[in-house]
């Protein structure tokens, strides 16, 4: 999905994961140049409040 779509912000929880999703997770978000932000409750709030909005 990174690869296809214009990626301004990666955000993820810190968590660290060795199934191979999540390692080709890593290696899209660096080919992409980004750098993960950890997610926040503040974030996660924003997101859901904003979603639910445009449903």
């Amino acid at each position: 999905m990174l690869k296809a779509v214009d990626v301004k912000s990666v955000y993820a929880p810190k968590v660290s994961h060795t199934t191979d999703t999540y390692k080709d997770f890593l290696l899209a978000v660096k080919n992409k140049g980004q750098s993960i932000k950890r997610v926040t409750v503040h974030i996660l709030t924003l997101f859901y409040t904003s979603f639910a909005y445009f449903q």
